[in-house]
């Protein structure tokens, strides 16, 4: 396979554009719910919206089927408090959460992570995705509890972090949100929110975007909008060969500055630490 470096070094030029460009078109798409990023957050919350008998649309920039932070799978879950085996309920963990961060986090929404996130992880486990050792490769192993079959990461006492075998969880969420008819736009942009009075401020009714690869214009309304977007982790980090992160690269905050724009109100914003190692 031929670089892009490549290609121009021995051509003396850039390649051709292979996508139709379409500035002059535009897209509009009416839903009962608007999930604005594919990732494994988006994909779950199209699919619980889905299954309560709602039109679901999910807007992602990449491609659905292996984008976001999840993307190249996961091996770890966290702060599933509520698993049969964990020590730690979700009100100890959110408190132990707020403390550890001197009130700089959202307790609110650390609570439904803890008190939910097990129920997730089972809805991933019948979409196919493993999250036991169910060959007892670690049998005997102080991190895996024998009866469930669970495996412990980190903390092998409180046991309210799993390890799992998540490579294949953006297929396996992918294919559920077809198997529904959840709607999804790929490789589409959102660059602002709609709000009721076109004002900043007012209730969010919709989206727009650019299509990444026509520039075809997209317009989605929508009676209620969840933004799934990535939190920016990689900015100002122009080359993953020169600084490492495990953030995926198209993660520029491009979500939560449409948030911003939009009149949402941000907390957590005085910490801060770096993403990876020089």
């Amino acid at each position: 396979m031929t670089t892009w470096h490549e290609y121009v070094q021995r051509h003396g030029r850039v390649p051709e554009w292979p996508y139709p460009i379409r500035y002059e078109r535009e897209q509009r798409v009416n839903a009962d719910v608007l999930v604005i990023g594919g990732g494994i957050a988006g994909c779950h919350a199209a699919i619980s919206a889905r299954k309560r008998g709602t039109k679901v649309v999910v807007v992602e920039k990449g491609a659905t089927k292996w984008s976001g932070n999840g993307g190249a799978g996961v091996d770890h879950w966290l702060s599933a408090c509520t698993n049969p085996c964990s020590e730690v309920s979700p009100e100890e963990f959110t408190k132990r959460a707020m403390a550890d961060s001197q009130g700089y986090d959202c307790g609110p929404v650390r609570y439904v992570n803890a008190k939910e996130g097990w129920d997730a992880l089972l809805d991933c486990e019948q979409m196919g995705m493993q999250i036991r050792d169910i060959h007892g490769t670690f049998r005997g192993a102080a991190f895996r509890d024998d009866e469930t079959q669970l495996l412990f990461a980190y903390d092998y006492q409180a046991r309210y972090d799993l390890r799992v075998y998540g490579h294949n969880v953006k297929p396996c969420l992918h294919r559920e949100m077809k198997r529904l008819g959840v709607q999804v736009l790929d490789r589409v942009m959102v660059t602002a929110l709609l709000t009721a009075l076109g004002e900043r401020g007012p209730r969010v009714i919709g989206a727009m975007g650019l299509h990444t690869r026509t520039g075809e214009f997209v317009v989605v309304q929508a009676r209620a909008t969840i933004l799934a977007t990535g939190l920016p982790g990689r900015l100002w980090l122009f080359s993953t060969e020169n600084r490492p992160t495990f953030r995926d690269p198209n993660l520029a905050g491009d979500g939560m500055a449409a948030a911003w724009n939009a009149g949402a109100a941000f907390a957590r914003l005085e910490e801060s630490y770096p993403d990876g190692s020089p």
